[in-house]
């Protein structure tokens, strides 16, 4: 009986394992500075302001990750920002399946890993001719797997959405708790006490 009850446990732990993934606090962002490699440059990249009736390119990205081969969302951007706009997986290999606009799923020939990769890995670009109209590249969730991260053992995760881009103006806010490097605030223990009272 106890080998029974021990070899279940065994299963149930490995089951859990199947499901949970490596990546729990990734953070996806888009920035308009391709050549960022940290977090205050990813952030310093969020707005854009070119010259009206020009190129500029947007990237997508994951950071706080420990290594991914999948990858599923969806993009937009503001009504009349851009003349002309489009995606392009930045993966090896370029596996795809879906729509940039209503959901895409792409995937990686190989692992995705910070060692390899860097701890800031751009997964996608935007191009878009700008027309001087302000307005947002929003990375949104896809309708059937929304930001699931899915790890090379095939655990997955939802990573959470750190900043979006903008053209002409800052973007608007969005997850809460999602920002990359936040520094952890000084307290006193008076302070923590004075919290739950």
């Amino acid at each position: 009986m106890k080998y029974f009850v021990a070899t279940l446990a065994i299963v149930a732990m490995l089951a859990a394992a199947g499901v949970a993934g490596m990546n729990p606090d990734s953070k996806a962002f888009v920035t308009f500075d391709g050549a960022a490699t940290d977090y205050a440059g990813i952030e310093a990249g969020r707005r854009a302001d070119p010259t009206p009736y020009t190129l500029v390119t947007g990237y997508m990205g994951m950071c706080d990750y420990a290594g991914w081969t999948t990858l599923s969302l969806a993009m937009a951007e503001g009504a009349g920002m851009s003349v002309s706009t489009s995606y392009t997986s930045l993966l090896p290999g370029g596996l795809a399946i879906g729509d940039w606009n209503t959901g895409i799923t792409i995937a990686s020939t190989r692992p995705i890993t910070p060692a390899e990769d860097g701890p800031f890995f751009f997964f996608a670009s935007v191009t878009l001719v700008a027309t001087g109209t302000a307005g947002e590249v929003t990375m949104l969730d896809h309708p059937e797997y929304p930001r699931e991260l899915v790890d090379s053992v095939g655990g997955t995760d939802q990573f959470c959405l750190w900043q979006n881009g903008a053209l002409f103006m800052d973007p608007t806010p969005v997850d809460v708790g999602c920002a990359g490097n936040v520094p952890v605030e000084q307290a006193t223990w008076g302070g923590i006490k004075a919290l739950y009272r």
